[in-house]
């Protein structure tokens, strides 16, 4: 088990991606804290880790409220005694309008904050905590910005921004946290997963 002793927070977990990685984390050996406005998915999240005999926690978080991540990190550092991965899922949108004129305001607002605020509140709180247990890995996903969506521009100008993120990561963290930024050929539905996922995991020891 490569990530034995890890603690793990999914930020924006509950189906897709989040859920995968979630569940692989805990596969691995990871305590893995799950952070979403979706109960009823996150709270599946959780049950399909134990069935496996993983460990899980969720916590129900809004990732644009600065208070509740910073109370959500500290939760986390509480229950596990530190935290060493940070994985950002959070994000969600859809625009239909294909006239940038026309594309509302407050729309572009929401999606920024629901894709770019919730990486900068996540990585804000968590860093420090990374940095106590000595470094480790922030790491974003995204495939929006790759793949050409019908009208749905601002969704993937938000993901290609996200995944700029950690290449850009401040040089004092660089040698103490690895930031990363995995991509994917397409676009993810929700569905859950079957079997044992196979892992492609560095190890982080």
């Amino acid at each position: 088990m490569r990530l034995k002793g890890k603690v793990a927070l999914i930020a924006g977990a509950g189906s897709n991606m989040s859920r995968a990685t979630g569940i692989l984390f805990a596969q691995e050996g990871a305590s893995v804290v799950l952070a979403a406005r979706s109960d009823e998915q996150s709270s599946e999240t959780v049950r399909i880790i134990k069935d496996k005999g993983g460990q899980a926690t969720f916590i129900r978080t809004d990732l644009t409220d600065e208070d509740q991540v910073r109370r959500l990190v500290e939760a986390t550092t509480d229950e596990y005694g530190g935290l060493d991965i940070l994985g950002h899922f959070a994000g969600g949108g859809y625009s239909h309008e294909h006239d940038i004129s026309k594309v509302p305001t407050d729309q572009w607002q929401e999606l920024t904050n629901n894709i770019l605020r919730t990486l900068f509140l996540s990585a804000k709180f968590s860093v420090p905590a990374i940095e106590k247990r000595g470094g480790g890995v922030v790491f974003t996903g995204a495939a929006g910005h790759k793949v050409r969506q019908d009208a749905n521009y601002t969704y993937g100008s938000a993901r290609g921004a996200r995944s700029a993120r950690p290449r850009t990561w401040p040089r004092p963290y660089t040698t103490r946290i690895s930031g990363r930024i995995a991509s994917v050929p397409g676009l993810s539905g929700t569905g859950r997963p079957r079997g044992k996922i196979r892992s492609s995991l560095p190890s982080l020891n």
